[in-house]
């Protein structure tokens, strides 16, 4: 057999709880953010010039503020595949190890 690969499940659960807490400090870190950005809102001024470029950081900002939300929401969803992936395989490992046991011990040995 040319090649292999190894699953570690404990790396993989422990990966993906990493990997959602950092999931959550960057949706925490990407609304810090967007509130600091909607601050700024002011600095426009009133007149017309300013109204229109005040329009056109609220549209930029909602559609930042979507590309984060969806980031966050992609990092979580990984994160929790990682520990799916990592019970899963721990699962199937303690299937094939009770059956190798069991053919083992209608074999006597």
């Amino acid at each position: 057999m040319a090649g292999g690969m190894q699953i570690d499940p404990d790396l993989l659960e422990d990966i993906g709880t990493k990997l959602g807490a950092l999931g959550g400090e960057f949706a925490t870190i990407a609304q810090d953010f967007v509130a600091t950005m909607e601050g700024l809102s002011e600095a426009y001024g009133s007149d017309e010039t300013g109204g229109l470029i005040l329009a056109i950081h609220q549209d930029i900002l909602t559609a930042f503020q979507e590309c984060l939300q969806d980031a966050s929401a992609d990092i979580e969803a990984g994160a929790q595949t990682l520990a799916d992936i990592g019970a899963t395989t721990r699962e199937l490992d303690d299937a094939v190890a009770s059956a190798f046991s069991d053919i083992l011990g209608e074999l006597g040995a």
